[in-house]
């Protein structure tokens, strides 16, 4: 008979986990990436065109995903995928970057965003301590059991979607400041959009849409996941497409690109939007809202996370402990783990060049994850298909080309990122070695 325990585990149901993918990508990105993308374009329409594409590449992305997350179910993500699909080091080195950055540095970068917001409001308290304050407080709800970080989950996402809605609404119905901005938009720079700009500018949409893959880490928890997870994948990516070009849009109609610009803290755009449209009072309130929404997404990305390092646990005896859980399902010393991580990193990192080294990272993961459907297909790993892509191969094509092409303008135009998320590969590399040798 099944433990408490894990009965528990199999709590996520299809909304909750449709609601996971929505808010481990609605977040930071969209609040913020604005400020950065306005230095590097010069039109209206090169700037929403990025979110467009942004959209398709996430969506071409979810299609991949979740034909192979369907065939081979269960928790852990790249991590499990690349291990079945390619060769277990490919698979120990997803979890690898998962486990000590690629979802420390997202949560991290969440609370900073948090603090960002919400500092103004609290000015006499120190920097960097409301960020520490929501990663702990997210760990401790999560460490109380699946159903209850599910449910403060759901309730969270729910919060966050109506915000984002809320925001839309009042800058439609706002009359139109800008012109200037509105003009823009029938005059499209071709040459703009080949141009490393545009690349370069696309690694904070794709950032924003980080988490598109969010239910295959969860997939060991899912109710009939061979069903549940291609329904939660594709409709949580066309659902955030949808409000993320909105918002960009109700953000340009109403705030001059060159007041843009000139902010000193860029990703502070939304609460300058706020201020044309609701002045500083409506500003504060925004703050106190968007604040409110980021709780989501640290949740989110600690849920998340927390499964990657439990299945290495599971795999890995030198990181068993990693595999202990609580009496209500809830791996506690992968969450304490991301949570001390997180930490770490909010006190001695700057929020740029942490983006775009842990996109850079994450990216090349994808990439070979999402390439893992043509092996899927070839050697026919897992058996029955329960789900498959439609237009294939074009669907996998169309993510594997735009990704190449974000990595080779982040290694040209940000070496340094790109050198940094190289070596912490290498040192993956190493850490592999030796347990095998050790074993």
């Amino acid at each position: 008979m099944p433990s408490k325990a894990s009965c528990d585990s199999r709590y996520l149901s299809r909304l909750t986990v449709t609601g996971l993918v929505v808010a481990s990508m609605i977040g930071t990105g969209v609040y913020t990436s604005l400020g950065y993308q306005a230095d590097a374009l010069s039109s209206t329409s090169s700037l929403l065109l990025l979110w467009v594409v942004g959209g398709i590449h996430a969506l071409c992305g979810a299609f991949c995903y979740a034909e192979l997350s369907a065939a081979l179910p269960r928790s852990g993500g790249e991590y499990h995928l690349l291990s079945k699909v390619y060769h277990p080091f490919l698979g120990f080195l997803a979890g690898w970057v998962s486990v000590t950055v690629s979802f420390a540095a997202p949560i991290a970068l969440a609370a900073i965003a948090f603090e960002t917001y919400a500092a103004p409001l609290l000015p006499s308290v120190p920097t960097g301590s409301l960020a520490c304050l929501i990663i702990c407080f997210m760990t401790i709800v999560h460490c109380r059991g699946v159903q209850t970080g599910a449910r403060a989950q759901d309730w969270l996402t729910g919060v966050k979607l109506l915000l984002l809605s809320a925001l839309i609404i009042a800058g439609i119905l706002v009359p139109a400041e800008e012109e200037e901005n509105l003009s823009t938009l029938i005059n499209l720079d071709f040459s703009e959009l080949l141009g490393g700009g545009f690349a370069v500018s696309l690694v904070y949409v794709s950032y924003s849409f980080t988490g598109w893959n969010a239910a295959v880490y969860v997939a060991g928890e899912t109710h009939n996941p061979s069903r549940t997870l291609p329904i939660a994948l594709v409709s949580g990516v066309a659902l955030v497409t949808i409000l993320y070009l909105s918002l960009n849009y109700v953000l340009l109609l109403v705030t001059p690109l060159e007041e843009i610009r000139a902010l000193e803290n860029k990703e502070e755009v939304a609460a300058v939007w706020a201020e044309h449209v609701f002045g500083n009072l409506g500003s504060n309130w925004l703050r106190t809202i968007i604040s409110a929404g980021l709780f989501s997404t640290v949740g989110a990305l600690l849920l998340t996370g927390s499964r990657i390092a439990t299945s290495i646990g599971e795999d890995y005896k030198v990181f068993g402990f990693l595999a202990k859980r609580n009496q209500r399902g809830a791996p506690i010393s992968a969450l304490f783990l991301l949570g001390v991580v997180a930490i770490t990193l909010v006190v001695t990192s700057s929020f740029d060049t942490v983006l775009v080294y842990i996109e850079f990272i994450t990216l090349i993961f994808t990439f070979l994850t999402a390439a893992g459907v043509f092996v899927l297909r070839r050697k026919a790993i897992g058996g029955k298909r329960p789900f498959c892509m439609p237009l294939f191969p074009i669907t996998p094509c169309i993510y594997l080309g735009i990704t190449a092409w974000i990595i080779w303008h982040v290694l040209t135009e940000r070496p340094m990122e790109a050198l940094a998320g190289l070596g912490t590969l290498a040192i993956g590399c190493i850490v592999y070695v030796l347990y095998r040798n050790k074993k």
